[in-house]
C-alpha cells in the first residue's frame, strides 16, 4: 500500500508543519493511470496516541496576531488517533466518499450473518451458530500518504 514505488511515502522525520505541508503536496500530486493530476485533498490525519496531541495542535484554529502566523491546516484536517499505531509515523487520508482506499463486504449472495439453530437431543436446549464471510482489500494507493516518521 505505502511504498516509494507508489509515490506515497513522504520524507522521514517526526510530524511537524513542514512535514505535513510536504505530505499534503505529495498527496495532491498523485496521478491517475493516464498521468492526470488527481488533486486529492487529505481529510484525515491519522497518528499514534503519542502524536495525537501534536496532530490536534497542528490543525487547531488559532487567531494569530499576524497573517504570516496563520495555521494553513486549521479546519481542513480531522486528527484521529489509533492505539494500534506506535512511533511517529503519520498518515494523511482522503475522504472515503470521494476516493476510497479500502473496500469491504460480504461473500456474494450471502447476508451479513448466517444463523443456524439445532434443538438439543442429548440435553434440553437450543444450539445457535452464527457465522459471517467478510473480506477487505486495498483498491486505491493514491488515497493516502504516509510520513515515514523519525
Amino acid at each position: 500500500m505505502y511504498n516509494a514505488a507508489h509515490g506515497n511515502v513522504a520524507t522521514s522525520g517526526a510530524l511537524d508543519i513542514t512535514k505535513l505541508g510536504a505530505s499534503r503536496a505529495l498527496m495532491m500530486a498523485q496521478t491517475s493511470l493516464d498521468s492526470l493530476k488527481l488533486n486529492v485533498q487529505p481529510k484525515y490525519l491519522l497518528t499514534s496516541p503519542t502524536s495525537l496531541t501534536l496532530a490536534e495542535q497542528l490543525v487547531s484554529a488559532i487567531a494569530p496576531a499576524q497573517a504570516s502566523n496563520a495555521n494553513p491546516f486549521a479546519g481542513k484536517l480531522t486528527p484521529i488517533g489509533d492505539a494500534n499505531l506506535s512511533g511517529t509515523r503519520f498518515y494523511l487520508l482522503a475522504d472515503p466518499g470521494r476516493l476510497p482506499q479500502y473496500i469491504y463486504g460480504n461473500l456474494a449472495g450471502e447476508g451479513p450473518l448466517r444463523v443456524e439453530t439445532r434443538v438439543g437431543f442429548e440435553v434440553e436446549g437450543l444450539q445457535v451458530k452464527v457465522a459471517t464471510d467478510f473480506g477487505v482489500g486495498c483498491i486505491e494507493h493514491r488515497a493516502g500518504v504516509t510520513g515515514a516518521g523519525a
